[in-house]
């Protein structure tokens, strides 16, 4: 009946787009009318894929983000070369609260190189030649009295492959 009320007023119905539970198989449905050289509707065309486990991918990707986004934890991360590309709220709220004992403003953090954050950057550079041998790793980081204490771990892509590094501090 539904659909069928759809087909009443095509104008205003479609295009439509609906996922469709078919006994445990998600299916991804977009339907859009077809139309005649006039603009007069002739049809309906549907085009679907079964998202099934794209969807599940979405949900656990949304689930991860949420936990790091609303963590307590202070985080961080940088890709392959130290460019900083991420700091979740906690940190944000931490490090503005020492930004005095900083090498530079909370706000202009995201892209500089991490060894920012250190005395001998080339050493800091180093490490990520070998980020499978030098990590995970531990230091405690003096800025103007106020110390971090901090654990770097590897972030790996969905094959495995080193794709940045996860700082999480204190």
């Amino acid at each position: 009946e539904f659909q069928q009320g759809l087909l009443k007023n095509p104008e205003s119905s479609f295009p439509r787009s609906a996922i469709l539970d078919y006994k445990g198989i998600l299916l991804d449905l977009t339907a859009t009318t077809l139309k005649d050289k006039d603009g007069k509707i002739t049809g309906l065309q549907a085009c679907w894929s079964v998202a099934t486990e794209r969807l599940k991918n979405e949900r656990e990707s949304a689930l991860k983000t949420s936990m790091v986004e609303s963590a307590p934890i202070n985080m961080m991360t940088c890709d392959t070369k130290g460019v900083i590309n991420y700091l979740n709220p906690a940190s944000l709220k931490t490090l503005k609260n020492i930004e005095d004992a900083l090498p530079c403003r909370v706000n202009e953090m995201v892209g500089k190189p991490f060894d920012i954050f250190h005395k001998n950057p080339s050493f800091q550079q180093g490490l990520l030649k070998d980020p499978e041998r030098n990590f995970p790793r531990q230091s405690k980081l003096n800025f103007k009295g106020v110390i971090l204490d901090l654990t770097a771990t590897l972030l790996r892509d969905e094959k495995g492959q080193f794709c940045g590094i996860q700082a999480a501090w204190s």
